[in-house]
């Protein structure tokens, strides 16, 4: 009689694997406190202590929305949930949906504050806005998977004892698709302006492209990372576990977008002379005046 042999067995292997999943949300939690709490004297002079707008709004909600979504799904996944019975069906997907709209708006929020630098680095034209079109197409594609997987009560295969989604890999793959789309979009936007030249009168126009560029890179780094580290935990597992598909991501778009806008309202640079410039070189003149006030309309 033959024999499988295994590197873990599967008891340790399932032990494991529920290890990690409640471990990830507390992890995930203290990152995120702590990056406040490290922040706290930047944001206060920042946000706190200046005209509150859109941007503001943003940043306020992609820190604390994040953060209060953290505390309670901690709450409810390691004191609540383990003294009480399985969770119903409806508790979860109301559950689950709440966590998708978080996920979902953090995702809006930055994706918003990218496609406002890339509007005001091509001096405010209304053309950039055709680049929300595969963004739109993303969350309509979420919208309607949250709407007939999770909300229509006793859909197949529905969910597991721990309010894990039981899914296949093509459910996810479409929303996946259309952000690396939208962000590579953006993305190769913002590289298109990094061989502009800079203006005699202003220099300084090269080290804001330079600097944008960089987040830029980042940003879509980001979002490479998130999608490639979904789909394999869903393609292995079967199922949308909401600590890797949604904590995870809630927790990296937080601190991205929550650095981005603290950099858009902070960050200087030493040009000496070179900061006088005319107004026909806006809005990329200086941080403040590109970033920030070329997007005052919005606000």
């Amino acid at each position: 009689m033959r024999h499988t042999a295994y590197l873990v067995s599967p008891d340790t292997a399932s032990t494991m694997f529920i290890h990690q999943e409640s471990c990830t949300p507390v992890a995930c939690l203290v990152v995120l406190f702590l990056d406040t709490v490290s922040t706290w004297r930047v944001e206060y002079r920042a946000v706190w202590r200046q005209r509150k707008g859109l941007i503001s709004a943003i940043y306020l909600w992609a820190r604390y929305g994040a953060l209060a979504a953290l505390v309670v799904h901690n709450i409810l996944a390691q004191i609540v949930l383990p003294r009480s019975t399985p969770p119903t069906i409806r508790q979860c997907s109301i559950w689950f949906s709440v966590v998708v709209v978080v996920c979902g708006s953090l995702s809006i929020g930055l994706e918003a504050i990218l496609t406002l630098r890339v509007y005001a680095l091509y001096g405010k034209t209304k053309k950039i806005w055709i680049l929300v079109v595969p963004a739109g197409i993303q969350y309509g594609c979420c919208a309607l998977f949250v709407y007939f997987r999770v909300l229509k009560l006793g859909a197949v295969p529905g969910f597991d004892s721990t309010c894990g989604l039981r899914t296949n890999v093509m459910e996810g793959m479409m929303p996946g698709f259309t952000t690396l789309i939208f962000h590579g979009l953006l993305y190769g936007a913002t590289l298109a302006k990094r061989r502009v030249r800079a203006s005699p009168t202003s220099p300084i126009n090269r080290l804001i492209i330079q600097w944008v560029t960089r987040e830029g890179t980042m940003a879509f780094a980001l979002m490479i990372f998130i999608v490639t580290f979904v789909g394999p935990s869903m393609s292995v597992s079967r199922t949308i576990r909401l600590e890797f598909v949604f904590i995870l991501p809630i927790t990296f778009i937080s601190l991205t977008t929550s650095r981005l806008i603290l950099n858009m309202k902070t960050l200087t640079f030493e040009c000496g002379s070179y900061c006088t410039v005319s107004e026909e070189f806006s809005p990329v003149s200086t941080i403040i005046q590109s970033l920030n006030a070329s997007i005052e309309d919005l606000q």
